[in-house]
């Protein structure tokens, strides 16, 4: 007898929004230095302190236009926090912590958020081409109209994640956890990693460029006899 298919997995619910205090204080040109903290906060301006900083911390705060360009943060720990229109290009967190995390229109080519732990974090309309995020995890998370071409994500857990609309031209999956994992409407051309899709939910016009990527990571030659 041939063993029973395990029931598919539902599709995962929408990550949770921000939960912000309808009255914030306005936080003019802050100072991102090391274990600075803000809370209820609205930051705007510019960035100021130093390239390399640690222990910073943001609890129920909006980011506006800030310009974090080729920032190193160490122990980043974000939570119910909205970036819309940031510039984070080229920067690097390491162990960082994101909940309830919402990324709008920001410029994320290259950014490398190595090992992550994000819970409820959505990449919306956002440049992120380049993008390092190998070994981060993705709980109930989505990316979506988002431009990933040539994205790193080796041995990342998007199990049930939302991929929604992205370019990932070129990107990287290899020993990727993607089950559940939505990828409607995504563009795969020449994807890497094409055995880490087992389990995903994808739509009739995706068949092909990924089974060119499965085919190629399984060695299957196709071609027609002479």
């Amino acid at each position: 007898m041939t063993a029973a298919r395990p029931a598919p997995r539902p599709p995962a619910p929408a990550p949770a929004a921000a939960r912000l205090s309808p009255s914030l204080s306005p936080v003019v040109d802050p100072v991102f230095d090391d274990d600075a903290e803000w809370s209820d906060s609205a930051l705007t301006g510019s960035a100021a302190g130093p390239t390399e900083v640690a222990g910073i911390e943001l609890i129920g705060c909006t980011l506006t236009g800030l310009r974090l360009t080729g920032r190193v943060f160490d122990r980043l720990r974000l939570m119910d926090v909205v970036l819309d229109g940031c510039d984070l290009s080229g920067a690097v967190v390491s162990g960082g912590q994101w909940t309830r995390v919402q990324l709008l229109n920001c410029r994320m080519s290259g950014v490398v958020l190595s090992g992550l732990r994000a819970q409820d974090v959505t990449v919306h309309g956002c440049r992120a081409d380049e993008a390092v995020l190998r070994m981060s995890h993705w709980s109930s998370s989505a990316f979506e109209d988002s431009d990933l071409r040539g994205a790193d994500l080796y041995d990342a857990d998007l199990t049930g994640a939302l991929l929604r609309n992205c370019d990932l031209t070129r990107a990287t999956f290899t020993r990727a956890r993607m089950v559940g994992a939505q990828l409607h409407g995504s563009r795969l051309d020449g994807v890497l990693g094409g055995e880490a899709f087992r389990g995903v939910r994808i739509t009739g016009a995706q068949v092909l460029p990924l089974a060119l990527s499965v085919f190629d990571d399984l060695g299957i030659v196709v071609e027609d006899p002479a």
